[in-house]
């Protein structure tokens, strides 16, 4: 089930980190552009996933430049940023140019799996509760993760403010490591794409005309499913507003969802349609309306 959590880059600044450094380009560049970078979490088994990531690269033309100082780590449990969004890095110029690459160095991690135990890099690391296991990080806190950045890389011209979403599918991302309880492993699954390219389902349940639900609407859950990948699923409450269900899911990668509202209160009920697929715009929004009446539909007799 994958659940956005946003992590933003852009311009230098704020004390969020020190000066942007550069390996290989001259700290005085002629010419300078802004970059942004959106981390989406993607929700699996573990319902705790925290994370220190204490050092952000990006690389291309303009050299390697640290956007993520190792004094500034960050961290966060990636479960809790649901559709929602968290700065990281605020303001970091960097040379206009083509980046192809970012480089995450992930220095400790715990997750929390149901019915199973609770698994960290560290016996120290309590942030998920005391570890009952092993997690292991194969070299992310050393040589790092390499994330290859879509459709060629990054190009930021002189002046320009480039965003980037970088999807972290913690479905894929975690798993218990074959023959050995007691111990899961992180190999982290990360996608890079242009936050252009993201777009918005906005869902609504409109009672019927005369049906006033005794309840609020926020019994409703609304899911959402792509239709090329059905890894790719999430669910979220309705907020009853004034007498309609509504809820958003941000971030989404174009394409196709299929969507679905179920829910119970205290009156039969029928939600319709059963289903509808809507197609995400790239940079937009779609709303997918759904009617609630009152009553079950009747079996035709024979």
């Amino acid at each position: 089930m994958r659940l956005p959590l946003i992590l933003r880059f852009a311009a230098l600044a704020l004390g969020l980190l020190g000066a942007v450094s550069c390996s290989d380009v001259a700290t005085n560049a002629p010419t300078t552009g802004k970059v942004s970078l959106l981390l989406k979490d993607a929700a699996g088994i573990p319902t705790t996933a925290w994370v220190t990531i204490s050092e952000i690269d990006l690389q291309g033309s303009g050299g390697t430049l640290v956007l993520l100082h190792p004094d500034k780590p960050f961290s966060t449990d990636l479960l809790t940023l649901s559709n929602d969004v968290t700065t990281l890095v605020q303001g970091a110029v960097i040379p206009a140019g083509t980046y192809t690459q970012l480089r995450f160095v992930i220095t400790s991690a715990c997750i929390l799996v149901p019915n199973d135990g609770i698994y960290a890099t560290t016996p120290v690391d309590k942030r998920c509760g005391d570890p009952t296991g092993t997690l292991q990080t194969p070299s992310y806190d050393q040589s790092g993760l390499k994330v290859i950045l879509p459709n060629g890389g990054l190009v930021v011209s002189s002046g320009a403010d480039e965003s980037l979403v970088v999807d972290f599918d913690v479905s894929q991302s975690f798993g218990q490591v074959a023959g050995k309880s007691g111990q899961w492993v992180m190999h982290p699954v990360i996608k890079a794409t242009d936050v252009a390219l993201t777009g918005s389902i906005h869902v609504t349940l409109t009672p019927e005309q005369g049906f006033t639900p005794p309840d609020p609407l926020s019994a409703f859950t609304a899911t959402i499913t792509s239709t090329t990948d059905p890894t790719v699923t999430k669910s979220l409450p309705l907020s009853d507003t004034g007498g309609m269900g509504v809820v958003d899911f941000h971030y989404l990668l174009a394409g196709d969802y299929t969507v679905t509202v179920t829910g119970t209160i205290s009156v039969p009920t029928t939600v319709a349609p059963a289903s509808q697929t809507v197609t995400v715009p790239a940079g937009g929004s779609v709303t997918a309306p759904f009617t609630l009446s009152q009553g079950t539909p009747q079996t035709p007799s024979t």
